[in-house]
């Protein structure tokens, strides 16, 4: 999409704050729609990436934080939830902003169900 080839990686988070800053330096092109977008889906990414280190410090999500004493909770299962979902939504957006939905037609479509709780 961004002429990329991800590496392998436990933090993708990395990767898209890397396609961020080289499109903010001119070497890609990137609508400030698709930056935007880029970097909600980065920052919902490192609370999953985040969760190593969960035990010591809080946990945020796209509309709350919650603090160590309130770990593993169902109500903290429904904030992922709904975080793995808000992403699902975000990535069909931005792949329709680049263009790609005939060629995505069948995950956009999944990935749609899951945003909606499908």
């Amino acid at each position: 999409m961004y002429s990329q080839e991800p590496p392998k990686t436990h933090r993708p988070s990395d990767v898209i704050d890397q396609i961020v800053a080289e499109a903010e330096v001119g070497r890609l092109k990137m609508s400030r729609e698709e930056r935007e977008l880029l970097l909600r889906i980065s920052s919902l990414a490192k609370t999953f990436e985040d969760e190593a280190t969960r035990p010591r410090y809080g946990v945020r999500h796209h509309d709350r934080i919650i603090p160590p004493n309130e770990y593993y909770s169902t109500e903290q299962v429904k904030y992922f939830i709904s975080d793995a979902r808000h992403i699902a939504g975000l990535i069909v957006r931005l792949a329709r902003v680049k263009g790609l939905s005939k060629e995505l037609k069948d995950v956009l479509t999944r990935l749609e169900e899951i945003a909606h709780g499908k």
